[in-house]
């Protein structure tokens, strides 16, 4: 083993890349103590052992079989692991010894928190007492340097690769270019081409393909996602909930884009943050949760190829070196982020979201001093109710104006003030305005009933100036201002009102209705044909042209 990397030192890893060193151009004194934290890499994870035999004994022993035959040294414990059990191998440092066998890690924290981690991280490692190191307890996944640390999955030993800060010379050569691979080591270019160095192998292992088997073969690899999520960066007083695929959930406060900006100073400390003037600081608490950011080349980052040592492309990563950050890689992007649900204190939302032009046609604004919103946007929204649904709105006095309830018995009613639109559960629709009715079509409007169709009028009023409406009717087709079906009583003649005389050219129809004097009946020079007994108006159509 090297002097350098015999013995991992992760604090030694970052200076030595910070400073452009070397690995080999040093060696670093590791002092021996006992520590607290170990530094493991993950061989697999466990979600549910039960998922492997359920009870089966068969299933059972043929599972532990595998496990011994990679040395897991604990494997009594095979028959009571906890969920979200690791297997997990010592990394070559302080206090290791030479060869340490893998073996079971149960998690650190309660069931109620389960924190991902997965085959080739590294992880931090407790036991109980240093005496005692038969069953370990896993923490967390360990922050890497920037160019390492990668939410949906790291590679810790890729702190050794330089491309990512090259020398002088290699930027005015164009051999710059950051390498994304997944060696145990560090690769150096020689006459065969670039090898790993195995000397510098973190793991007791002379496989080079050590970590890539990790990756292709284990367990927990068949149910990983690898795939680009862009880096979020959080503020000071934010408590951000990551997940490894491009979900987020963060208790900050009101929040457009970027954290906020730099100006610089005179005073010799360089640049300094400032706060946005688009975003609101004070009483603007915010729950964002958010899947999907990153949608476009602005927020999502500089998407690269990370490659398997035989040069093939094994998925795609964001890019990490200097040359590759993007400054709003991981903002929130309120108009292109795929889903969003947004709790706020205090915001302006129609601006956020770019419709304030959209909402002036129902006189609706944002308030100049923000709004408390939620807010929930997607391409599918769905709102489900076992037994009711309800959409109340009030007024500044606390009175209810509008309100939409939708129940499970089919009955749905839209009410605002004094006026009202209901659907029952028998399918019945009712409309009821406090005020005047339009309707406004830009082509034809069409009413269709298989029963009775019904136009009433209370006091002569003014019909609009249309083109064509059409009335199609299975049923009696009755206009008029009297009884609810004028003409469907034994003896009644077609009744119109004056008003729909007043304002009707042209009636076109064939109608059947009952004549008592057995003549035909003119009503504004349309002439009806004599009725049948027990006849209605003729099931038809009824074409009016109003002028």
């Amino acid at each position: 083993m090297s002097k350098f990397l015999g013995k991992y030192n992760n604090s030694e890893f970052a200076k030595t890349i910070a400073m452009g060193r070397n690995f080999t151009d040093q060696q670093v004194e590791v002092p021996g103590n006992n520590v607290i934290f170990h530094r493991f890499v993950v061989i697999d994870v466990i979600p549910d052992a039960e998922m492997f035999f359920n009870g089966n004994d068969e299933a059972y022993e043929k599972k532990k079989a595998y496990w011994a035959s990679i040395n897991v040294s604990n494997l009594e414990l095979a028959r009571v692991l906890p969920r979200n059990t690791i297997i997990g191998k010592r990394i070559y440092d302080i206090n290791a010894t030479s060869v340490e066998n893998p073996m079971f890690l149960f998690p650190f924290l309660s069931s109620h928190i389960a924190l991902p981690c997965k085959p080739g991280e590294h992880v931090w490692v407790m036991f109980e007492t240093f005496q005692d190191q038969e069953i370990g307890y896993w923490v967390s996944k360990i922050t890497e340097i920037k160019h390492v640390d990668d939410v949906n999955h790291t590679h810790p030993p890729r702190a050794y690769e330089q491309s990512f800060f090259p020398a002088t010379k290699d930027i005015a050569n164009e051999r710059d270019k950051a390498v994304y691979e997944y060696r145990v080591g560090q690769a150096r270019k020689t006459d065969q081409g670039t090898k790993t160095s195995i000397d510098t192998s973190v793991v007791d292992s002379d496989d080079e393909f050590f970590y890539e088997n990790l990756l292709k073969n284990s367990d927990a690899s068949k149910l990983m996602t690898y795939e680009p999520v862009p880096r979020f960066k959080k503020r000071p007083g934010d408590i951000a909930i990551e997940g490894s695929n491009n979900t987020l959930i963060v208790l900050g406060t009101d929040r457009l884009g970027p954290i906020g900006t730099t100006t610089e100073t005179d005073d010799g400390r360089g640049k300094v943050p400032q706060k946005t003037t688009n975003d609101f600081a004070e009483s603007a608490g915010s729950i964002d949760m958010v899947a999907g950011r990153g949608q476009t080349e602005r927020t999502l980052g500089k998407v690269v190829d990370s490659k398997l040592i035989d040069g093939s492309n094994f998925k795609k990563e964001i890019g990490k070196s200097e040359r590759e950050v993007v400054k709003d890689e991981g903002d929130p992007d309120w108009i292109n982020d795929k889903s969003r649900l947004l709790i706020s204190q205090r915001t302006k939302v129609d601006g956020n979201l770019q419709i304030s032009d959209i909402n002036k046609q129902f006189s609706v604004s944002d308030d100049p001093n923000g709004d408390a919103v939620v807010l929930m946007k997607s391409d599918k929204i769905r709102v489900i109710g076992r037994k009711d649904a309800q959409i109340l709105v009030k007024d500044d006095a606390g009175s209810v104006v509008t309100t939409v309830m939708a129940k499970s018995t089919g009955h749905v009613t839209i009410k605002a003030k004094n006026s009202s639109i209901t659907i029952d559960s028998g399918g019945n629709v009712t409309i009821n305005s406090a005020g005047n009715t339009t309707i406004n079509s830009g082509a034809n409007v069409e009413i269709n009933s298989n029963e009775f169709l019904t136009v009433t009028s209370q006091k002569t009023g003014r019909l609009a100036s249309v083109t064509d409406f059409i009335i199609d009717s299975d049923g009696p087709i009755i206009i008029g201002d009297d009884s609810p079906f004028p003409c469907a009583r034994e003896g009644d003649p077609i009744y119109l009102s004056d008003d729909v005389i007043k304002f009707m050219s042209i009636i076109y129809a064939n109608m059947v209705a009952l004549s008592q004097a057995g003549q035909p009946v003119s009503l504004a020079g349309l002439t009806v044909p004599m009725i049948p007994p027990h006849g209605f108006i003729q099931r038809g159509s009824l074409k009016v042209k109003v002028s």
